[in-house]
């Protein structure tokens, strides 16, 4: 099944507030094995360093200091990256994860939030991501952080109604 898109435009960035003992960094070759960890709830098994390198390390369009990373007390828990697409104008926000032992601190958030700042910083005025039906926690915090469900086609437009119906949130399109 295809998955959901959104997209955010030109907006303001949300103020993100985290916890004290809460750090969100860029990523460091060194924090290869760390990252590794951080994605383990999107996949079924460790990445291997190829998986890595081909979805993550060298995709096009990434660069080293628009990986980040959430860390509790300095353990990596969480993980966002954002790419530039072709243009120069737009971006990608992709593999969004946190563990488990640190899910319900809003660290999905903080790491979404850093990497629209390092992209709109970088001159991007429209930010896409993709993600699934299930991906309800998800769903909300990108809906908090301003992107909108891209609704084009009859399809979609159903899945996100039933979505955003189980939001409790208006379906615009």
């Amino acid at each position: 099944m295809e998955q959901l898109s959104m997209k955010w435009e030109n907006g303001e960035v949300p103020c993100i507030v985290c916890d004290e003992d809460i750090q969100i960094r860029s990523y460091s070759p060194k924090d290869r094995e760390p990252l590794k960890t951080a994605l383990l709830p999107l996949t079924e098994k460790r990445f291997s360093d190829a998986e890595l390198e081909s979805c993550i390390l060298k995709h096009s369009g990434v660069k080293e200091e628009g990986i980040f990373l959430a860390e509790i007390d300095g353990e990596v828990v969480g993980t966002a990256t954002g790419y530039f697409n072709g243009d120069g104008k737009s971006g990608t926000v992709h593999m969004v994860s946190v563990l488990d032992k640190a899910r319900g601190r809003k660290l999905g958030r903080a790491v979404c939030g850093r990497v629209l700042q390092y992209l709109k910083e970088n001159g991007c005025t429209q930010i896409v991501l993709t993600t699934d039906d299930f991906r309800i926690p998800a769903i909300k915090t990108y809906l908090s952080l301003g992107f909108q469900p891209v609704q084009n086609n009859e399809e979609m437009r159903r899945r996100w109604g039933a979505i955003l119906s189980r939001l409790g949130e208006e379906n615009d399109a």
